[in-house]
């Protein structure tokens, strides 16, 4: 008996291996699948299934590698043949089969698996009965679908959920539930959060997650957690997209390139091809991202996503018929989503279209009342075309049904500031600013809105039909938030079409920066935005801004400086044909800013060839539907291909002199390195290359600040001389006019000085302490008039310069200049002075100066309420008061 027993155990010792063989197996392949070694998961499983000891989880396993690649087909076709194979352990893989039925548009054949899931009682049925939920929910039966959903609350609260699946099915219907009850998000968390605990080395809960995060707008938030599966598993398309989605969030060039990984690593990604297509809609490109909708729609005919996409390129064509028969397909699968008509109302907007884009949020809202996004997106389109309480009343019931989004709570915070606003009206322009600087800000900006309004309604033929309204913040993080919802956006100002948001003069946490020439710019915009009934291409539109700053002020603008040479030499700038992806597809950090320079030359071309009368020609062949190629056949007769090359000739013959200059210094440098003389060389190093190469700009750039710098100035300045001769255009912080008039003031050259510092600012919109230099100057050698009209451009970047107002209305006085006077008076009284009587008295007088005897005449009665027995205020009055007796 004895012996019997010891044969039986070494029986199953050695039944034992094998299956603890097996096992081992299987777990291998599951940390291959996790860690994104597909093939290597696939192999091992199918090795199984091939000996028959493929156990049902085994086959999920294995239908999920599949699926991870786009193998959809083939996950189903060994999903049916394991089903016929062993319908004991069938139940374990219906959902997986599903799933795959689902990502392929047959909804009745996934319903009917995962069904099957949860009336065998599967391991997964959990997910199987979260799936039939999301199905319901999808294909508009909603309230069947929330009944589902609740159940997850007992599946939770029970101690059903067992798994890290379980856990994630609860955080997902916990999501939708979050529509209903937003507190339940937190659920959501706390479920995403457990499951991490029970599977940590799986990158679904953490991407789930993630996703939640990325969904309110919580880009901080979701990087970590998507970066975390990224580490996991960065062979997953799905975690390459949902970085995509984060990255354009973040406004990153790099978005586009993770959506093509994700393609390259799944080509058969709905998603993926949903997020790149949507990348492109918002780029102009409607051609691309038409052929992804409908890449995605291939693999998943009844995709709302797709279909939306789809269906917004199609409104942006403009073709009608086509948008009505994506629109009745979509009502088709689901007659209550809002969601279809919010992505074309989102594109919309992303193309300008701000107020088609209100209409369409508005149709959205009165499809589904409970779609917080729509309303969301309802709400900002509103701000930005200035319905302003409509927008607040849309993102209020937006916030109360999702108070977890950023974007929504950040805005309403904003406009709960807006009551410490005023209103400084114009002819043309509403000014809306901080009530406390309007005195200050509110003389300038209007001065300078009324005369870009004036040039450019003319030259143009078009006016805005209604007021434009100017909206201006103190702090960037405000306008950041009123233009993209969130803090850190790069730009000073943006205009909607009737609205405008700009930076103020001089806003802490930026760069020195020309406000005046910001604010002609978004003026601009408007125009060209009118004139082609809001369907200019960016690169346009933005290069078209530019040009016309530079011929409101010599100066404004962007200019063509080394690092645009540089990067033009290296071929990194993209042809005409193709320069707004410059603008959403930057290949170096300066791409952006260089294709503002690029487009705003193509402006100087066109004008120098035909004339400035082909411009408006053009934007009207925008305003008719027309692309670029079609609008520059229409008008120029060229091809494409023709304006390329030609572009680039009249940018080499141009530009020869300096780009010659740097040629040097790009046989030098590495890739990407732009010249600075700020950057530590050896002077006498620098000094041989100059002295070796009388072409070379950088190097005798360097060698004469270097020299400038260690006050060796009489020995700089032959090398400074040269540096300005090969590149005289050359205006940033090195420039050799500022260390040239540097030289000649220690000389007592004041004159030569002058020269230096006249040419200097005539070539940027920057340079503030050379421009208060210049005025100095030439208050000094007698010339009250250039000083005042210098002190004029430099309020132009920063207007917080009390002792200089004070002395532009000076000097603006000697020279009669009443108007000037004013506007400087005015100012200093919105920089709240310590006398504010005095200031009122200048004010009444500088008003009395240029004829106005009412408005002094209520300025001095002010300067008196504060000051009754100011005695040069009291015989102000008396005279203001024999001048309207005399009238």
């Amino acid at each position: 008996m004895t012996r019997r027993i010891m044969v039986i155990g070494v029986l199953t010792l050695a039944l034992m291996v094998p299956s603890a063989i097996v096992r081992a197996q299987s777990d291998e392949a599951r940390t291959a699948l996790w860690s994104g070694r597909y093939e290597e998961a696939i192999q091992t499983w199918e090795a199984l299934y091939r000996r028959d000891i493929a156990t049902g989880e085994d086959m999920r396993g294995l239908l999920a590698a599949y699926m991870r690649l786009g193998r959809y087909d083939r996950a189903m076709e060994v999903g049916e043949e394991y089903v016929v194979a062993a319908p004991a352990d069938a139940p374990e893989i219906f959902n997986k089969l599903g799933e795959a039925l689902y990502a392929t548009g047959d909804v009745a054949g996934a319903r009917r698996r995962f069904e099957a899931a949860v009336a065998a009682g599967a391991t997964d049925r959990l997910t199987a009965r979260l799936n039939l939920a999301i199905v319901d929910f999808e294909r508009g039966a909603r309230r069947q679908a929330m009944e589902r959903f609740e159940s997850f609350i007992d599946v939770y609260n029970d101690g059903e959920a067992t798994s890290a699946a379980d856990m994630m099915a609860v955080a997902r219907a916990c999501t939708y539930l979050g529509i209903d009850d937003p507190q339940l998000f937190h659920d959501a968390v706390r479920a995403y959060d457990r499951a991490i605990e029970m599977s940590p080395g799986d990158p679904e809960p953490r991407l789930g997650l993630g996703e939640l995060f990325l969904d309110k707008y919580d880009s901080t938030e979701a990087a970590g957690l998507i970066g975390e599966a990224l580490r996991l598993d960065d062979q997953w398309a799905r975690t390459h997209v949902a970085e995509a989605r984060r990255l354009q969030f973040e406004g990153s060039a790099d978005a586009l390139a993770r959506t093509e990984r994700a393609l390259e690593l799944n080509p058969r990604s709905v998603a993926a091809w949903v997020q790149r297509a949507t990348m492109l809609l918002a780029t102009g490109n409607r051609e691309e991202a038409t052929h992804d909708a409908r890449q995605a729609l291939e693999v998943n005919p009844g995709s709302m996503q797709a279909l939306a996409v789809l269906a917004a390129a199609q409104y942006l064509e403009r073709d009608q018929d086509a948008f009505a028969a994506s629109r009745a397909t979509a009502a088709a699968i689901n007659p209550r989503s809002a969601a279809f008509l919010e992505t074309v109302s989102e594109q919309a907007a992303q193309n300008r279209l701000y107020g088609e884009a209100v209409e369409l949020s508005l149709q959205a809202v009165e499809s589904d009342p409970r779609a917080w996004e729509a309303w969301g997106t309802l709400g900002l389109n509103q701000l930005r075309v200035g319905e302003i309480e409509a927008g607040r009343e849309s993102l209020e019931r937006a916030f109360a049904g999702d108070p977890f989004n950023v974007w929504y709570k950040n805005t309403l915070d904003l406009l709960d500031t807006f009551p410490g606003y005023r209103n400084v009206r114009t002819a043309n322009f509403e000014l809306f600013m901080r009530a406390d600087r309007a005195d200050l800000l509110g003389p300038y900006l209007g001065a300078v809105a009324e005369e870009a309004w004036a040039e450019l309604t003319a030259k143009y033929g078009y006016e805005p039909p209604d007021r434009v309204r100017v909206e201006v913040f103190e702090r960037h993080a405000d306008f950041s938030v009123r233009t993209v919802g969130l803090a850190g956006l790069g730009a000073l100002g943006v205009a909607f079409g009737p609205v405008i948001a700009v930076d103020a003069p001089g806003v802490s946490g930026m760069s020195e920066f020309n406000w005046g020439a910001t604010l002609w710019h978004e003026i601009a915009h408007v125009i060209a935005m009118g004139v082609s009934e809001s369907r200019v291409p960016r690169w346009f539109t933005e290069g078209l801004s530019v040009y016309e700053e530079h011929r409101a002020r010599p100066g404004w603008g962007e200019h063509v400086d080394p690092g645009f040479l540089l990067a033009y030499l290296r071929g990194d700038m993209l042809p005409v044909s193709r320069i707004n992806e410059g603008f959403f597809r930057p290949r170096y950090p300066q791409h952006i800013s260089h294709s503002y320079v690029q487009g705003s030359l193509v402006f100087e071309f066109l004008d120098e060839q035909f004339g400035f009368a082909v411009i408006p020609q053009l934007l009207r062949e925008y305003a008719g539907g027309a692309t670029d190629a079609e609008a520059v056949a229409a008008v120029l007769a060229w091809e494409m291909s023709e304006f390329d090359e030609r572009f680039d000739t009249y940018v080499r013959t141009r530009f020869a002199g300096p780009m010659a200059a740097l040629a040097a210094h790009l046989e030098r440098a590495p890739e990407g390195e732009q010249p600075a003389a700020a950057t530590p060389v050896d002077v006498g190093s620098a000094r041989e290359r100059a002295d070796a190469d009388p072409e070379d700009f950088v190097a005798h750039l360097q060698a004469g600040i270097e020299l400038a710098d260690a006050g060796q100035l009489d020995q700089a300045e032959p090398y400074l001389r040269r540096a300005k001769r090969l590149f005289p255009g050359h205006a940033g912080p090195d420039s050799p006019y500022l260390y040239l008039a540097r030289a000649h003031v220690e000389r007592g050259d004041l004159a030569a000085a002058i020269d230096e510092l006249s040419t200097l600012v005539t070539l940027t919109d920057k340079q503030l302490q050379a421009r208060l230099w210049l005025a100095g100057l030439l208050e000094e050698v007698g010339s009250p008039e250039g000083a005042a009209a210098v002190l004029e451009t430099a309020f132009y970047i920063d207007l917080d310069l009390p002792d200089e107002l004070d002395k532009a209305a000076r000097l603006h006085e000697v020279a009669g200049n009443w108007p000037a006077v004013v506007r400087a008076r005015r100012a200093l009284l919105g920089l709240d002075p310590v006398d504010r009587a005095a200031a009122y008295y200048e004010l009444a007088r500088a008003q009395m100066g240029a004829g106005d005897v009412t408005a002094a005449r209520r300025a001095v009665l002010f300067a008196l309420e504060i000051a009754p027995s100011y005695e040069a205020a009291q015989e102000l009055l008396l005279e203001l008061r024999a001048r309207r007796s005399e009238t």
